[in-house]
């Protein structure tokens, strides 16, 4: 609605500005202007109008796969938080209609609905308050929730919302919301949150609660059980200001705090608890390399830095100057050829430079100094350069 407004407001400038004729009407000179002239002269369409057709628009994301899940796709349709807010209060009674959740009100049965989720927001403006209301309404305004995968990858979520997502994953993994012939939960099975601002200390939270996730039942939640079938939870967060150093190092710290929950929940596990880049190891949703019989790490991680800021401060004509190296230090790209902007001027730290294995070089700068190079090499480790091109594409 406010880009409604400010539409009518810019046509409204442009009705002044146009050239008046004789009888005080604009008096376009070309077909074109003619066109625009039309447009502005039409009565603005009512917010019932509007809202139709916002409704129509969602209803045709809604999509029962082969499988039998309901599919939401709204990936890169410019959702920011209000426009989620809106979507949650509408789409309640539609997912009440497709089987995938039930209102708390009915207690004809007990366990999970008898359709589970996919909800694809990824590529969009959703910040912390409209992952807020999405949990609120999956966690409090139904019941019977069993989400298969959630995509929020490329929007601008930042450390709460990773304890939002958290207490997603507690609730959905609670042993009140579970099948009820088998140890499979409604937490999702695969969270993509690649190129966000969770930070550090929010990854953690996640792996925490993932952890954790069935305390009180005899299995956990993670690894995921079907039938006779396991598999490990999938966890994507590359590119989420984790900070310096290496990703096995990030592992390293957080392992024996993640090893007290389990054994605090007498978890016993042969295997270990995390896979990390499954995607490089031979890894799949469907299964672990590392897994034996019906053991299996809790959680496939992916958390790689796979790109490198820009000091503030390295000015415009640094920036510009700037190569990716993509394809090789010989073969170098532009910025504009690999898509990435290359900063303003006064050194606004927007531009990110690539790891490659080929180059041994994170990356390179004409006019950088000693301090810049540090700054930028501080965070690179020869094996973050092994999978540059396979992820590419998170």
């Amino acid at each position: 609605r406010d880009a409604r407004d400010s539409r009518w407001a810019s046509w409204g400038a442009a009705a002044k500005a146009a050239p008046v004729g004789a009888q005080g009407a604009a008096a376009p000179a070309a077909p074109a202007a003619a066109a625009t002239w039309a447009a502005v002269a039409a009565p603005p369409p009512s917010a019932a109008a509007v809202e139709a057709a916002e409704s129509r628009r969602w209803a045709e994301a809604f999509e029962v796969n082969p499988k039998g899940q309901v599919e939401v796709k709204l990936s890169g349709t410019g959702l920011d938080d209000a426009a989620l807010c809106l979507w949650c209060e509408w789409a309640r009674p539609e997912l009440v209609k497709r089987g995938a959740v039930r209102e708390f009100s009915d207690r004809s049965g007990w366990g999970l609905a008898r359709r589970a989720l996919i909800l694809n927001f990824s590529e969009n403006s959703i910040g912390d308050e409209g992952v807020k209301a999405l949990v609120t309404m999956l966690t409090e305004q139904v019941q019977g929730v069993c989400i298969r995968m959630l995509f929020l990858h490329k929007n601008k979520l930042g450390p709460a919302s990773a304890e939002t997502l958290a207490t997603l994953i507690e609730k959905l993994g609670s042993s009140s919301n579970r099948g009820k012939n088998d140890y499979r939960f409604g937490a999702p099975e695969e969270l993509h949150l690649s190129d966000n601002r969770l930070g550090k200390d929010g990854i953690v939270r996640i792996l925490e609660a993932a952890a954790n996730c069935g305390e009180g039942s005899r299995w956990p939640a993670y690894p995921i059980r079907i039938g006779a079938k396991v598999r490990p939870f999938w966890l994507r967060c590359e590119n989420n200001d984790r900070g310096p150093g290496h990703y096995q190092d990030f592992i390293n710290e957080i392992l024996p705090r993640l090893e007290e929950i389990r054994k605090r929940n007498r978890w016993r596990s042969s295997v270990p608890l995390v896979c990390p880049e499954a995607r490089s190891n031979g890894c799949t949703t469907a299964r672990c390399v590392k897994q034996q019989d019906q053991d299996a790490p809790f959680v496939h991680l992916m958390c790689r830095n796979m790109r490198h800021p820009l000091s503030a401060g390295s000015g415009s004509a640094a920036a510009a100057s700037t190569t990716c190296p993509i394809g090789g230090g010989s073969r170098g790209r532009s910025w504009g050829a690999c898509g990435r902007s290359a900063g303003s001027a006064g050194g606004a730290s927007a531009c990110w430079a690539w790891s490659n294995w080929r180059d041994p070089q994170p990356w390179t700068s004409t006019g950088e100094s000693a301090g810049e190079r540090a700054t930028a090499s501080s965070s690179w480790h020869p094996n973050d350069q092994k999978d540059a091109e396979a992820t590419w594409d998170s």
